[in-house]
């Protein structure tokens, strides 16, 4: 059994905040979360990013190869650029589908 209380399992945080800055009924919660989880965490973070510029790059090489205007769509939120992907991806294989077998 892990002992939660030894050296191994012990991290610090510091942490400063201008509750000024909070707007009525919001709150701030410290978290107590061990380094190696902070890590987990981290390269979540940093794959994910990695991801949506992928996404985004693959989205406007599909606009600059048809005809198809779309207005600010990289400043989207991510789900409307996944539903437009999507959609860029499915249109044009659409008319090619009944030549592969699935």
């Amino acid at each position: 059994m892990i002992d939660p209380l030894s050296d191994e399992n012990k991290s610090s945080a510091t942490a400063s905040f201008n509750v000024l800055h909070l707007r009525e009924g919001e709150r701030i919660v410290c978290l107590p979360i061990p380094d190696n989880v902070f890590q987990l965490i981290g390269k979540v973070g940093a794959y994910w990013g990695t991801f949506e510029v992928e996404m985004d790059k693959l989205i406007a090489a599909i606009l600059a190869a048809i005809p198809r205007a779309e207005q600010g769509w990289d400043r989207w939120s991510f789900t409307k650029r996944k539903q437009l992907l999507v959609a860029l991806a499915k249109d044009p294989l659409e008319s090619v589908r009944d030549h592969f077998e699935v």
